[in-house]
């Protein structure tokens, strides 16, 4: 019988993701909307749990949340015990986090953000300099947070909106394809819905 799996969101831009699943469940490496689909219906599922950072005087808002969490809250020894059956996100303002969850080395980092805009991008620099010291292997991974047309349509199909405001777009009047009612907003008008 599979075991469950456990999400684990987070304080400070730290989530955790228990994949641990049998061998026939395990969704396929290069199968990135399989994954997804399985982290989706494992959230759906899952018993939540928070990840909360040592600390030697924690504010009161964060000791109170902790023990209303009760067992549900998770620290650095407990990710480090479970590494092989996680899968930690974790933001470059927290990678000092990492000292205290002591990755085995090997272990795999997707950086699944956009790549750096300059060549000697700092940020870029410091983030593979603590990879290399936990000796993690990189692998990037493209994320634009942007919808392609169909995702577009599909989304609006799926919401049935009486109107369509298009916005942070280059061409809203691309927008008429999905929908018969669009709105075009022009700068610095208002906008009579």
């Amino acid at each position: 019988m599979p075991r469950r799996s456990a999400v684990l969101t987070a304080l400070a831009g730290l989530a955790f993701l228990d994949v641990t699943r049998a061998p026939a469940q395990q969704p396929a490496a290069d199968s990135l909307s399989v994954a997804l689909r399985a982290r989706i219906a494992a959230e759906r599922s899952a018993v939540i749990g928070v990840y909360f950072r040592d600390l030697d005087r924690p504010g009161k808002w964060e000791s109170e949340l902790r023990d209303s969490l009760k067992d549900r809250a998770v620290d650095a020894a407990w990710v480090h015990k479970h590494q092989r059956s996680v899968l930690m996100q974790l933001d470059f303002e927290h990678f000092a986090e990492l000292i205290d969850i002591r990755p085995e080395k090997g272990t795999q980092f997707i950086h699944s953000k956009s790549e750096p805009f300059e060549e000697d991008d700092p940020n870029d620099e410091v983030m593979h300099h603590w990879l290399e010291s936990f000796g993690l292997v990189y692998h990037q991974l493209h994320a634009s947070g942007h919808l392609s047309r169909e995702e577009v349509a599909a989304a609006i199909a799926q919401v049935n909106p009486k109107v369509v405001i298009p916005v942070h777009t280059e061409h809203p009047e691309l927008f008429k394809d999905f929908h018969p009612h669009v709105k075009l907003p022009k700068n610095f008008s208002s906008l009579d819905l």
